[in-house]
């Protein structure tokens, strides 16, 4: 079957998407931000700076979330390790499948763009979605 774009644009960011079809598929989303520096702050979003720790704010990436088939909210997080932000899910036992988990980047100060790199088994495919 077809498979859609990974991130869908808009006029302040973008979005990533992983839906999972099973419970063997719910593994971690990794994106890589090269060049950046992610802030993990006390409401759940991430600060994205150009550089380091003391770098100009550029973007955020709003608070995790993940839903199950129908409608309902899976448990998930964000860690963040340098330049690397890391979506976990947690699916239960009577979770609904599938499961879609979908970041968002938000730009931000100056309208820098924020050029993703996607880690992982995630999307082999996401160069042709670049526009």
């Amino acid at each position: 079957r077809a498979r859609p774009c990974p991130h869908t644009g808009s006029a302040d960011g973008f979005q990533v998407a992983k839906v999972m079809q099973s419970s063997q598929e719910a593994t971690p989303l990794s994106i890589d931000f090269p060049g950046q520096h992610l802030e993990a702050l006390p409401n759940g979003s991430i600060l994205i700076r150009q550089g380091d720790e003391t770098g100009e704010p550029i973007g955020t990436i709003d608070p995790a979330w993940a839903k199950e088939a129908n409608g309902a909210d899976v448990a998930t997080s964000f860690t963040v390790n340098g330049s690397t932000l890391t979506q976990s899910v947690s699916p239960g036992e009577s979770t609904t499948y599938p499961l879609v988990a979908d970041p968002r980047v938000r730009q931000a100060w100056h309208g820098w763009p924020i050029p993703p790199l996607v880690r992982g088994d995630l999307i082999p495919w996401i160069s042709p979605c670049y526009s």
